[in-house]
């Protein structure tokens, strides 16, 4: 920036502006801005890698704020979600480097082209972008064209060939009408360096057109993409287009995708999908194969059948990843040896023979795991075993080595389960178990559950067991009393246990921090469980609790401690999260105003569904299924920490949100002021919203207003100010005048907030 003796702090003297980009950046914002008369860089910066998130800017400062600014050389509004550019883009004569990637843009504004000292372009990203200005052939100085992964191009606009000075064009989209370029248009770009990717190469009709690209004489591509789309192109004319699309020598990269020809060019090389084995030729000459090899993966080699082992016993000295993924036909061993490998990785090899190593074993899939003779099993960390037809090794000596084993996951594996069934004492030897998962194997967790009752009764339980998922045991009725016991568990999940009909007399772990039941239907999965079980208070250390799809549960015992000896030193005090959905018998929810750390309540609003108090320090509270709001607006006034609200409701009173009034409630009916962000659902008789409510609403940020079929009218002043996000969805009337054009008198009141999505 420059100064000027004598100009005051609002010089009109700035040359270059740059700014941390915020979520919502509304006009507040840029007010400065519009003292600024020579401002030539405008470039929003970004923290860490937040341009993966989504960022807002206000319709008001692309539309009459940027016009303005008519000596700008820099422009980017690179990461805001803007759906179209103001036609006056045309008048930044000046303009050399414009940057709209990652945008929502879906057409640039023919004015575009008139801006001939363009030298930069950057449409990166932008992934609704359908076409390019039809007289972009007009920027004759352009030398970057950045329109990777803009995969919604459908072709190039025509003509293209004559921006000579282009160095840089990662997607060139290949088009055949006359309205679009043709592959020869490439031809002339004789600068072209870096990446180049040739997308529609089915508009190729004439293979000859292939050649004039003169792919050869680009030596400064040093990636090249060849891609062709779907077509009804005969193989034929598909090997002709690949033939004449022979790059130089010296190519770093090749990719190609979705070539449907019989066979490969020449110049490429030779396919490898015949390949049946793997042996002498792979390993070549050397006395010591792949030095330096760390990451070696084969994947989709259906023909492949042997991998016969090297010569010599060291092999792959330095290999730390083996993975192996869909090679149906593969049998025998793998070599063996492995002495850096850490991560044995075995998917969908169903003729596999898999020795157990020291590694950390992912097998899914395979027909056997054998013993490797000397193996120390007391070296395994992390292991999975998923549908395995046979296991070859001692179970004594199996269980007796996982004693560092923190992560275990066993899924449909019946030989191994019913080995670990006669095996005694299987907890006494998952010492550092941190993480277990067993899936369909409901019978291995009864006998865990037992277990665990007899080890305690010893004084040898020493399981460190702190993650435990029950996952789609279908025979499971009861979850294991000894379970009880496995003191250090910290988080239960129970998913998709079909019968599962109660929980343990004697409770659960009293150190759980989140227990979760879901997937359980009320007719299919678990009819009978209707209550959760008694001493949920006092599991001091549970901080969530979710419940989900429990058709049949009647009611939740107290989690106050309310009845109970020294209710205050047992109530599950440290509880923050509770969500209940999809419960539809559900009655009557536990007393809740003494869980003073509750902070998140998430309820499915069942039918007869009864509550007379929040807990008090509540900061985001969502309801659903409301019949009668009349409880809801008796309470809320309370809740002045809460900051999140989302209600979707049936009630036929309610026309105005909040109620000006409530028939015989002579309160006055306001929102917390603590709010930031507001959702409003499924209202059918809602028609405005009420000024007096939202007047309060300093602090709110974020408005969600959905199938509210009659909402028709928003507050005469105006929504907050601080508002940075309305979403109208499935609300016609309200949708109309907030639209651009003639019916959208609310367009000026909503202008200044910089995400607005409407459907």
């Amino acid at each position: 920036m420059g100064s000027r003796k004598g100009d005051n702090l609002q010089s009109v003297c700035f040359r270059h502006s740059s700014f941390i980009i915020g979520r919502y950046d509304g006009v507040q914002k840029f007010e400065a801005f519009r003292e600024v008369k020579r401002l030539r860089t405008f470039l929003p910066l970004s923290l860490l890698d937040a341009w993966r998130r989504s960022q807002y800017l206000a319709r008001t400062v692309i539309f009459d704020l940027l016009p303005q600014m008519q000596y700008l050389r820099v422009l980017s509004l690179k990461g805001y979600r803007i759906t179209e550019l103001p036609d006056s883009i045309g008048n930044l004569k000046y303009l050399r480097y414009l940057n709209l990637s990652h945008t929502l843009i879906k057409c640039l504004p023919e004015s575009t082209t008139t801006l001939f000292n363009l030298q930069t372009l950057i449409l990166e990203g932008c992934r609704y972008l359908k076409a390019l200005p039809i007289n972009l052939r007009n920027l004759v100085n352009l030398r970057h064209l950045n329109n990777s992964f803009a995969n919604a191009l459908k072709a190039m606009p025509p003509q293209l060939g004559r921006l000579t000075n282009l160095q840089s064009l990662p997607n060139f989209v290949v088009g055949k009408g006359s309205d679009e370029s043709g592959i020869r248009e490439i031809g002339s770009l004789s600068h072209l360096r870096g990446t180049l990717s040739l997308s529609r190469l089915e508009n190729v009709i004439d293979a000859e057109d292939a050649r004039k690209g003169d792919l050869k004489s680009k030596e400064r591509v040093d990636e090249l993409v060849l891609e062709w789309s779907w077509s009804d192109n005969t193989q034929e004319t598909q090997l002709g287009v690949l033939d004449r699309l022979e790059p130089h020598r010296k190519l770093e990269k090749l990719i190609i995708r979705g070539y449907a020809g019989l066979e490969f060019s020449t110049w490429i090389g030779d396919r490898m999908a015949a390949v049946t084995s793997v042996g002498p030729e792979f390993y070549g000459e050397s006395s010591l194969p792949f030095p330096v090899l760390e990451t070696l993966e084969f994947e989709d080699m259906h023909n492949w059948k042997k991998w016969l082992p090297f010569a010599q016993d060291q092999v792959f000295p330095c290999l730390k990843l083996l993975s192996i993924t869909n090679c149906p036909q593969l049998e025998g061993k793998l070599p063996e040896n492995l002495d850096s490998l850490a991560t044995l990785q075995i998917i969908k090899c169903e003729e596999l023979v898999i020795s157990i190593s020291n590694y950390k074993l992912y097998i899914e899939g395979c027909k056997a795991v054998v013993e490797t003779s000397g193996f120390e099993f007391e070296l395994l960390k992390s292991l999975e075993l998923s549908n395995i037809s046979e296991v070859r090794f001692q179970t004594e000596e199996f269980t007796k080595g996982l004693r560092k084993v923190a992560n275990f996951r066993i899924g449909g594996c019946e030989e191994l389960t019913f080995s670990l069934k006669n095996e005694d004492r299987v907890l006494q030897h998952l010492i550092s178990l941190d993480c277990f998962v067993i899936e369909g194997n409901s019978s291995l967790l009864e006998k865990l559950g037992k277990e665990a009752e007899e080890l305690l009764q010893l004084q040898i339980l020493t399981c460190k067991l702190k993650y435990l998922l029950l996952y789609k045991c279908a025979s499971l009725s009861k979850v294991p009393e000894g379970l009880h016991h496995l003191t250090a568990l910290q988080d239960l999940e129970i998913v998709g246990c079909s019968s599962l009909v109660s929980f343990p007399d004697v409770g659960l772990p009293p150190s759980l921090e989140v227990i979760g039941i879901r997937y359980f239907n009320s007719i299919r999965f678990c009819p009978n469980l209707k209550s959760l079980p008694e001493g949920l208070c006092y599991l001091t250390n549970l901080q969530t609790l979710e419940i989900y799809d429990c058709g049949s549960l009647v009611s939740i015992p107290s989690l106050s401690g309310e009845g109970l000896p020294s209710p205050t030193t047992t109530a599950a005090s440290s509880l923050r999260q509770i969500k209940i959905e999809n419960c539809n018998k559900l009655e009557m929810l536990p007393d809740m105003r003494n869980l003073n750390c509750l902070q998140e309540l998430n309820i499915d609003y069942g039918e007869g569904l009864n509550f007379t108090s929040f807990p008090p320090n509540l900061t985001s509270l969502t309801i659903s299924g409301f019949k009668n709001c009349k409880p809801l607006w008796e309470l809320l006034h309370r809740l002045t920490s809460l900051t999140g609200l989302f209600i979707s409701g049936e009630d036929p009173s309610v026309v105005s949100f909040p109620p000006d009034s409530y028939r015989e409630m002579e309160m006055e009916i306001l929102l917390p002021k603590s709010l930031t962000d507001l959702s409003n659902a499924g209202f059918p008789n809602l028609k405005k919203l009420s000024s007096k409510g939202f007047q309060s609403l300093t602090y709110l940020r974020s408005l969600q207003l959905w199938d509210c079929p009659k909402l028709a009218s928003i507050p005469a002043e105006g929504l907050p100010i601080s508002l940075r996000k309305l979403n109208i969805i499935r609300c016609p009337l309200l949708e109309d005048k907030c639209q651009p054009g003639s019916k959208g008198r609310y367009l000026p009141k909503i202008s200044h907030i910089p995400r607005i999505e409407i459907f």
